[in-house]
């Protein structure tokens, strides 16, 4: 009545092949994803900061209109001048 199973060093080295593999796929999809949140929280960080300097520069424009026409004077005409003479 007894029920015996042998297995041999070959099975269990397979068996631990396998294992490894799996275990192994599963750290490298782990790391994929970890790395993907961490670039989309870089990403988003990033825009975030231009966005706040941008609103810096136009709260800038806002309070002092004299410095953005003299923006656009010195610097934007000599560069429109150029773009429409080509």
């Amino acid at each position: 009545m007894g029920f015996s199973v042998s297995v041999s060093s070959d099975d269990i080295a397979a068996v631990a092949a396998v294992l490894t593999a799996c275990v192994s796929f599963g750290g490298f999809l782990f790391i994929y994803i970890q790395v993907r949140h961490a670039r989309r929280a870089i990403e988003a960080q990033a825009h975030a900061q231009i966005y706040q300097q941008e609103a810096e520069i136009q709260k800038l424009f806002l309070e002092h209109p004299l410095v953005g026409r003299i923006l656009v004077q010195k610097l934007l005409s000599p560069r429109m001048k150029r773009l429409m003479s080509v």
